[in-house]
C-alpha cells in the first residue's frame, strides 16, 4: 500500500485525486457497483454524482434508496481518505448512524455534497493527536441539477466516527 502510495503521489494533484477514488471504489466495492462519479474534490467540498440506471433504479424509474445511501456514504468518508493519503496516518472513518429526507424523486442523476471539509479535516488531526475515537455530524445535500438546479432533493445527516489505527495497534503491542 505504502508503494501505490508513492506512486500516487507524483501524479499531478488533479490526477491524484481521481486515481485515489478509483482506488476507494476497489475497496468498497458498492462505489463500483452504482458507478459513483468524482466531481469535485476541493478542501471545503466534495461532489459526487451517481447516475440513473439499471443498477441504481427502483420500480418506478427513480434513483433507489439504497444508492442515496452509498452516494452519502462515499462523499462523507473522501475527506477523512484524503486525510490518510495525505499524512500516512490511518484514520479510518465509519458510518455510525444516518437519517435522511427526501424531498422530490430522482429521474436523471444525483449530486451528493459535502461542504464540511475543513471540520472533518481537524477532526482526523485531533483523532491522531489523541489517539481516541471521535464523532461528528456531516450533513450530505443531494442535488438533481439536471431536473431542479440547486433545489434539494434530499437531504441526509451522518454520524461519522474516525478512529486512528496505527496509534490503536501500537498501544496494543506494547501491553
Amino acid at each position: 500500500m505504502q508503494a501505490i502510495v508513492k506512486l500516487v503521489s507524483l501524479l499531478p494533484e488533479a490526477q491524484r485525486f481521481k486515481v485515489l477514488f478509483r482506488m476507494g471504489i476497489l475497496r468498497v466495492p458498492m462505489m463500483g457497483y452504482v458507478r459513483a462519479r468524482l466531481v469535485e474534490l476541493s478542501p471545503v467540498s466534495a461532489v459526487v454524482r451517481i447516475n440513473l440506471s439499471r443498477r441504481t433504479k427502483n420500480a418506478y424509474n427513480s434513483l433507489f434508496i439504497g444508492a442515496f445511501s452509498v452516494g452519502a456514504d462515499c462523499v462523507a468518508g473522501l475527506f477523512p481518505m484524503k486525510f490518510m493519503f495525505e499524512t500516512g496516518h490511518q484514520t479510518i472513518p465509519i458510518m455510525k448512524s444516518a437519517t435522511a429526507e427526501y424531498y422530490k424523486r430522482v429521474n436523471t442523476y444525483a449530486h451528493f455534497t459535502c461542504m464540511q471539509g475543513v471540520e472533518l479535516y481537524a477532526l482526523c488531526n485531533e483523532v491522531v493527536a489523541t489517539g481516541e475515537r471521535l464523532e461528528a455530524s456531516i450533513v450530505i445535500n443531494v442535488t438533481a441539477p439536471e431536473e431542479f438546479g440547486d433545489e434539494p432533493v434530499a437531504r441526509i445527516t451522518q454520524v461519522i466516527s474516525l478512529k486512528n489505527l496505527g496509534s490503536s495497534q501500537k498501544r496494543s503491542l506494547q501491553s
